[in-house]
Formats: structure tokens, sequence, C-alpha cells
């Protein structure tokens, strides 16, 4: 008989809200004698450091404008990149309005600092996670997905000490493996690809829902 589910883990990206980072290297290549793709693969080692809280908010920004060229003040380059995240999953409040009242939830996410101030200010993050204590944040752990200090974290936050007690969701297959592999349940969600049934579906069937 499987143990019964204490605790969900929540990706945010893909699953409880929506980001792009197209718009930003488009944005970014006006102020750089680079190409969009070229900015990307430029800026990519130092957006994973800044995740990693390995470089603060200011420092990212010296690295990139270092390594992509760019020609912008650190206002500027701070709001362009505050623009990846776009905003809630529309379908995701009237499904967390269902999850028992008994089932702890929190977010796990790859993610910085400047990113993070746009997300925890989204109208389901102010409504479902209101505890600063059901985050666990790359950028505050100091490691990024698919480390298992990550899970880990997250399971402590949710006061669940074996993955089985809890079900994690993420869109991205590696990262579900991983916890998986740690032996608790997974599923995975994209909302930009996939209906709200989906993941209906998995909270319905890991007895998450009333």
């Amino acid at each position: 008989m499987s143990k019964p589910l204490t605790g969900i883990i929540f990706d945010w990206g893909n699953v409880l809200g929506r980001f792009s980072h197209a718009q930003a290297w488009e944005q970014l290549a006006a102020h750089s004698p680079l190409s969009p793709d070229e900015v990307k693969d430029a800026i990519g080692p130092a957006m994973h450091l800044h995740e990693a809280g390995t470089y603060t908010s200011p420092q990212f920004y010296n690295e990139a404008a270092r390594s992509a060229q760019l020609n912008l003040d650190y206002g500027l380059f701070r709001d362009i990149w505050a623009g990846c995240i776009v905003g809630d999953n529309p379908d995701i409040p009237a499904l967390l309005r269902r999850v028992k009242p008994a089932v702890r939830m929190c977010v796990l996410s790859n993610t910085d600092p400047i990113h993070w101030s746009k997300i925890r200010q989204l109208p389901a993050m102010r409504e479902f996670f209101a505890d600063d204590r059901a985050f666990s944040l790359s950028f505050k752990v100091g490691a990024r997905k698919p480390d298992a200090r990550m899970y880990q974290d997250a399971l402590q936050r949710l006061d669940t000490l074996t993955p089985k007690n809890a079900l994690y969701v993420d869109d991205v297959a590696e990262y579900v493996k991983t916890f998986a592999d740690m032996g608790g349940r997974a599923a995975q969600y994209n909302c930009s690809l996939e209906p709200i049934d989906r993941l209906e579906a998995a909270l319905r069937g890991a007895g998450a829902l009333r």
C-alpha cells in the first residue's frame, strides 16, 4: 500500500506560471552587436550562476554586459530580464482551490532574485503560497535542479522526511525522473503545451484533490 500523500512540490515555470526568455534575448540584442541567439549563448553560463546564487544580480549584469557586449545600464537590464516572467498559469487557481487542506504545497524553482521579485507578487503566489517558507529557490539553496539538495530542501519545507509522501510536478523530464529515482511520486506537465486536465489527473491519482 502506498504511503499517504502529505505534500505537493510544484515547479513554477511552465507549471504554475508562464515565462519566456525569447523576448529578453531580442531586447538585449538591440543593445549588442550580437544576434539574439548569440546573446543567449553568451549569457547562459552567467544566468546559471545567478540562479545558483553564485552571482548577485549586479554581478550577473556585469558578466552579461561583458560577455554579450551589452551597452545598457543596470536598471534597463533588470527591467528587460524581469520581463521574462509572463504571469500565472490562468488555469491553476481553480485547480489549487480543490487541493485537500491537509496536503501542504510548496514551490521548487531554478530562479534568480530578479525573476523571483516579480513571480512572488503574482496573484496565484499570493493566494496559495503566502508563507515564504513555501519556497525552495535555487539562488537561496545555492544549487540548481536536478541537484538533490533542491529536492531535500523542498521536502523539509513540507515537513515531509521521505519523498514517498510527496508528489513532484515539473515540465522537465530530467527533473521529474530525479525525484522519482529518489522514491517519490512525480508527474510531468507543461502548461504551454498541455491542458490543465493532465495536471488535474495527476493530482487526483495521487489523492490530492477534494
